[in-house]
């Protein structure tokens, strides 16, 4: 077996055991009670908020791709089918399905994957302030530990810690210009293309440093993308009753949810997504069954939404989702 295939089997096999730890011990009946009493016209609202959420990650993308960026409607069908890729292909492969789909329009490895990037660091930041927000102002019954672990603490460190290694190796690309990239470029194997990269990339971050506005909107949809999560989540805690509605609520709910599937994103983020959204609604006496009800619905309504409308505009444009992965993949090898 290859490196890869054993790669592969070592993520499924934490989906299926984080999906076997969600759901343990829980009572079907309760579920399908739980799924039968909701109030569906309110679950419209919820997805509206994973639409707006969706055009605000594309806006976002926009932006970050500085005047490289193609036209709006190109942008939809990219990050869609992206957006499906990172749902379904394991080992996070389908992040690279948006940089290669933008090679047609010549928008450059560099700056396609210097805007990914950024995304992340942007996503992180946000992040970090949910979880320094429940920290801080909402009222929780008890901490919220999972396995021994304190989630809102850990999270804290562990995105603190991420977000500062991104932030210094960004630096390092901007402050440091010609002779880091000098340096890159004498890599054994890699060298030249990682210093290409590099170059593109410092490229799309001095055009966004050059527009502060630009930079701000950045990180507003950022906040906006995020709120609409948590209003998506809100919306849904109405629509089943019996839940603790409430902003504090969903926002503890959104923001432990996503650390979860932050630390181990898993295809689909299945599994980490139901055992933290659950262990939180929990410390609220929700009933587990209940509980889980809740993570799975909200967690099929966002897959879906991706996974519908990434699959529609793949079929539209004639495009295999299998070659785009192949193809990005033999893209960031090939010579």
């Amino acid at each position: 077996m290859t490196a890869r295939n054993l790669r592969l089997a070592a993520v499924l096999l934490v989906t299926l055991a984080s999906l076997a730890w969600a759901l343990w011990g829980i009572e079907i009946d309760k579920v399908a009670d739980a799924v039968r009493a909701v109030r569906w016209p309110l679950v419209v609202p919820v997805v509206a908020a994973i639409v707006v959420g969706f055009l605000a990650r594309v806006a976002r993308f926009q932006l970050l791709l500085g005047d490289a960026r193609p036209p709006h409607r190109r942008q939809i069908v990219v990050c869609a089918i992206g957006f499906l890729a990172i749902n379904v292909v394991p080992l996070r492969l389908g992040e690279l399905v948006r940089p290669f789909m933008l090679l047609e329009d010549d928008v450059t490895w560099g700056r396609s994957i210097g805007a990914v990037v950024m995304e992340r660091v942007v996503d992180l930041c946000m992040l970090l302030a949910m979880l320094s927000l429940v920290s801080f102002a909402v009222d929780l019954p008890s901490t919220i530990v999972v396995r021994g672990i304190d989630v809102l603490a850990a999270g804290q460190q562990a995105v603190g810690v991420a977000l500062a290694v991104l932030i210094a190796g960004l630096l390092g690309v901007v402050v440091g210009g010609e002779p880091v990239l000098g340096a890159l470029a004498h890599l054994p194997v890699l060298g030249p293309r990682v210093a290409a990269f590099g170059g593109s990339f410092r490229d799309g971050l001095a055009h966004l440093f050059r527009r502060p506005l630009e930079a701000a909107a950045v990180f507003a949809l950022g906040a906006l993308v995020w709120a609409s999560t948590v209003a998506g989540a809100y919306s849904l805690l109405l629509a089943m009753p019996g839940l603790p509605a409430g902003p504090d609520v969903a926002l503890a709910v959104t923001a432990v949810t996503v650390a979860g599937t932050v630390a181990v994103p898993t295809p689909g983020f299945f599994g980490p997504f139901e055992v933290f959204c659950k262990a939180t609604l929990v410390l609220w006496s929700v009933e587990p069954s209940v509980a889980a009800a809740f993570a799975v619905l909200w967690h099929a309504l966002i897959f879906g939404f991706h996974v519908l409308s990434g699959a529609a505009l793949l079929g539209r444009e004639g495009l295999s989702l299998g070659a785009l992965v192949r193809g990005s993949r033999e893209a960031v090898t090939r010579d």
